[in-house]
């Protein structure tokens, strides 16, 4: 995960990919609490669009925590949201600048 740009769509997702592949599954607040969003609430926007896209919806919601720019304490009920399978390190989200591959 060091290797990867800090707070970028391509850290996320190897964040997830690392969880998916050693638990075989993973829900956003797994990823979150393993891996602290490097860029607030970005990371977690990030997170939920790879959720939409490559993840399953699951019942239900959850908390997802993460901590602000300025050191506060964040917190929002999100959907949840399942990944099963790695995200395809080709795809690049239009949300940073790239496309979908």
């Amino acid at each position: 995960i060091s290797a990867c740009l800090v707070g970028s769509e391509m850290c996320i997702r190897d964040s997830i990919n690392a969880l998916v592949t050693r638990r075989g599954q993973a829900t956003i607040a797994d990823v979150l609490t393993e891996f602290p969003a490097t860029q607030g609430l970005a990371s977690v926007v990030g997170l939920i669009k790879l959720g939409v896209r490559h993840g399953q919806r699951a019942d239900g919601s959850e908390l997802v925590r993460w901590t602000s720019a300025t050191g506060k304490k964040r917190q929002a009920r999100v959907n949840r949201c399942v990944f099963t399978e790695c995200v395809p390190e080709t795809y690049h989200s239009r949300i940073f600048g790239g496309s979908h591959g």
